[in-house]
């Protein structure tokens, strides 16, 4: 597996890669958002973009639970920041997938 590392500055909410595997058939890349490192290719799950409005965009539930966002466009540096629950609830209605029974139960208030 290459990597490549990438040292940016970025602000509190957002991280830029530290580590981008470049193979496009197993893409995986390690961010650091908010003092926490998140790997892509550990997330417990995944959700590519369906909507226009969320192009070059991908959702992924960290092992520990927690929701962030990986933004990719060409030319520049891949990012991501951690998001609530009910922003990735959102998303996830909106790329039109089923959501995780998680994120059923806290929608519904339970």
């Amino acid at each position: 597996m290459q990597h490549i590392a990438f040292l940016f500055e970025c602000s509190v909410s957002c991280a830029d890669p530290i580590n981008f595997n470049n193979q496009p058939e197993n893409q995986t890349m390690e961010f650091k958002i908010e003092d926490t490192i998140v790997d892509t290719g550990k997330a417990a799950q995944g959700w590519d973009s369906r909507d226009a409005s969320s192009k070059g965009q991908k959702l992924y539930r960290s092992d520990k639970g927690r929701y962030y966002i990986v933004r990719t466009s060409q030319g520049q540096a891949p990012s991501a920041e951690f998001v609530s629950k009910e922003a990735a609830t959102r998303w996830i209605l909106l790329n039109g997938y089923e959501l995780p029974v998680e994120l059923k139960i806290s929608w519904s208030g339970g």
